[in-house]
């Protein structure tokens, strides 16, 4: 028997508002189902929203909202409070995100980065 080694990350934010169904958070081989805000959300989770509208606050305050039919990768998410320095780059894989950027875009606006 061989023992895979599994990455884990810490959380880099949260969902702080959820209005509609249930939404999904694929990690790893799992799916996740939320219903409620307080979510915790890692890197390279992919956030899928079906009838739902949900928004994430990041570590650094950005805050990110999915409409319904939607779905973001969070590819990379590193900061720094004490410098708040760091990198942010998501991926929209279907729908529509909007993107209230936080402290990490005044410091490291060329580090940020949403692709569709």
């Amino acid at each position: 028997m061989a023992l895979v080694p599994s990455i884990g990350f810490a959380e880099v934010g949260s969902i702080t508002e959820l209005d509609g169904n249930p939404a999904a958070a694929q990690r790893s081989n799992e799916e996740l189902i939320f219903e409620q805000t307080g979510f915790g959300v890692e890197m390279l989770d992919k956030l899928i929203t079906a009838k739902t509208n949900l928004e994430i606050t990041f570590e650094d305050d950005s805050k990110v909202r999915i409409t319904e039919q939607s779905e973001l990768v969070i590819d990379d998410f590193v900061y720094d409070p004490n410098t708040g320095k760091g990198s942010m780059n998501m991926r929209v894989a279907l729908g529509t995100v909007q993107m209230a950027s936080g402290r990490l875009a005044k410091t490291s606006r060329d580090r940020v980065s949403i692709r569709t």
